[in-house]
């Protein structure tokens, strides 16, 4: 399984602007995962950075507005484990939003 990290940088030492380090990363590595997956079938993406940088930024982050929260971090591994531990039937039980509770 692979993601991307949604932690973004705060410094960058190849003379760009730090957002535009930071975009290219984490793009860069969403197309590497993305490759990966095409070309092997034992490899898979899990959309934690997704999941993180698409939800609103006052639940998906805490204060320093760099780290993500508990409660983004909750979903997303409850997400994984029925995905990828649990089966198809756990996994549409999942929570689809923060501050969701699992679906019946």
């Amino acid at each position: 399984m692979l993601t991307v990290s949604p932690v973004p940088m705060v410094r960058s030492f190849t003379g760009q602007d730090v957002l535009e380090a930071n975009s290219y990363s984490k793009s860069l590595l969403r197309v590497a995962a993305e490759m990966a997956r095409e070309r092997l079938a034992f490899v898979d993406y899990f959309p934690s950075y997704e999941s993180v940088t698409l939800t609103d930024r006052s639940r998906a982050y805490g204060p320093d507005r760099i780290h993500p929260t508990a409660e983004i971090v909750e979903l997303n591994v409850g997400r994984m484990l029925a995905a990828y531990r649990q089966g198809p039937a756990d996994c549409a039980a999942a929570p689809d939003r923060v501050g969701a509770a699992p679906k019946n």
